[in-house]
């Protein structure tokens, strides 16, 4: 987007110089940090034309920058401590050789003009700051609330960086290697999930969980553990990227100083000493809700622990993960977390904890897994999520009962992950009936990922090496 010159643009009847030198005085900040913004747009017209009939208008939004009217409509002035804030965090959370030397005196901030997302447009907005410069050859545009970062980048040059689609994600993990800090990275390109609903030829999109460590892997699956706490950078890193641009947002629920506070509220506001002074702080929320969870648990009160699960949700994911793992252990609780699955179309967190808790068998058996069944068999073949949470869920219970519903998915899935999932899930029950159908996705999924989880749900099942039998197989003329 070009600049515009001083002569160009008025605000207020004022040359924008004017106002710039103005709020400079009053210290703003904001007005020059847009007229040193980069000249270059991050995202081109001609990609975003391209985008209009892939992303939906909150999307488009995001990847734009406000106009010069739009500046000096929505500009305003900010506590020092609330622009501080947002400078010690954007330090935290990007990687330092793109953060420039000024950057607090670049941060515009814009008034009820931030939407991210569906939910912040619905709610009219949020308060946040944005910046856009050029460093470490990176064109780089940010997008700050308390809640969310969205950094939009490009590689300096005009053309398309990566223009293979089976690539993007790859330029996706090469860029977020080069623009956010080791704590916001995914460990490696297999933690990067893609998005089969959002994800089409032009665009690819996914995410990962950079505060969820990883601390053991076995058949096809992962443990983890959340590291969530008040230095958390981020709980969950979204991508969208068409080898031009990629867009990163790393929600940051529980690194603020205060824990579900409305994200819509006056941000930009003076708040005196008394009013923070009244809200809870990060702790005494944390220490209820523990206090809450440890009641529930030694009551099994399955209805607080459902509602644990959906308040805390990522912002302090220790303990909605606990309040899964309490569920997953009796009958009404189990019955409940299928529920939560079932109403939230699939999710991969409450799938895994009663995966966990079944293994070893201890379910095989269990009236869980007949409704497990059922649910499979009735989801329609556009609820891949759901079917990819309840293919989970069977594989671990080990139920043999399922195989015949997991093949009978297999045959009529088109997301490639949920095939993934259903092809583990066929290993971990280790039913030779599945076999066939097995050594029939090894030579013919059009999906590399699936072929791989085929052949590794063949050496559960006949008890060889999976390392053995791949490095036979890439030896082979």
């Amino acid at each position: 987007m070009p600049r515009a010159s001083c002569n160009e643009v008025t605000l207020f009847g004022l040359r924008a110089c004017t106002v710039a030198a103005f709020m400079l005085r009053a210290g703003w900040c904001c007005l020059a940090g847009a007229e040193r913004s980069s000249e270059a747009p991050i995202v081109s017209e001609q990609a975003r034309a391209e985008l209009q009939e892939v992303l939906e208008p909150h999307q488009l939004f995001s990847l734009g920058w406000p106009s010069a009217e739009e500046i000096g409509r929505y500009t305003c002035a900010v506590p020092d401590r609330v622009r501080d804030d947002c400078v010690t965090y954007l330090e935290k959370a990007l990687n330092p050789t793109v953060v420039p030397e000024d950057l607090a005196s670049r941060l515009v901030p814009m008034k009820r003009w931030g939407r991210p997302n569906k939910h912040y447009v619905e709610n009219g907005g949020s308060d946040v700051f944005i910046a856009r410069f050029e460093k470490g050859g990176y064109r780089i545009q940010i997008t700050e609330n308390e809640y969310n970062v969205v950094v939009v980048a490009s590689v300096e040059g005009d053309e398309a960086v990566e223009p293979d689609p089976a690539a993007r994600k790859g330029f996706a993990y090469d860029m977020a290697k080069a623009l956010l800090a080791p704590g916001a990275l995914a460990r490696d390109l297999s933690e990067m999930r893609v998005s089969e609903k959002g994800s089409t030829d032009r665009i690819r999109m996914g995410g990962w969980m950079p505060a969820i460590n990883i601390v053991e892997r076995r058949e096809g699956s992962s443990v983890g553990t959340a590291r969530i706490g008040p230095d958390t950078i981020a709980v969950f890193v979204g991508y969208m990227t068409n080898g031009e641009f990629v867009r990163f947002e790393m929600l940051r629920s529980g690194s603020g100083p205060r824990l579900y506070g409305d994200p819509y509220r006056d941000r930009f506001s003076v708040r005196t000493e008394t009013e923070d002074e009244k809200a809870p702080t990060v702790e005494e929320r944390r220490q209820l809700l523990v206090d809450g969870l440890t009641r529930a648990t030694q009551e099994n009160d399955v209805q607080a622990l459902v509602a644990l699960t959906k308040v805390t949700g990522l912002a302090f994911d220790g303990i909605s993960h606990e309040a899964r793992r309490a569920l997953a252990k009796t009958p009404e609780g189990r019955s409940a977390l299928v529920d939560l699955v079932v109403e939230q179309g699939g999710n991969y967190n409450l799938a895994a904890a009663l995966s966990r808790e079944a293994e070893g068998g201890t379910l095989v058996g269990d009236p869980i897994v007949e409704r497990l069944i059922d649910l499979l068999n009735e989801a329609k073949e556009s609820d891949s999520d759901l079917r990819h949470s309840l293919a989970k869920m069977l594989g671990g219970v080990g139920d043999p009962r399922a195989t015949e519903s997991l093949m009978a998915a297999y045959g009529s899935e088109e997301n490639s992950e949920t095939r993934e999932s259903i092809v583990m899930a066929l290993g971990r029950l280790k039913d030779a009936r599945a076999l066939p159908m097995l050594r029939d996705a090894v030579e013919k999924d059009a999906a590399s990922q699936v072929r791989l989880y085929a052949q590794m749900a063949i050496c559960l099942i006949e008890g060889t090496d999976f390392e053995e039998v791949r490095r036979k197989q890439q030896n082979q003329p």
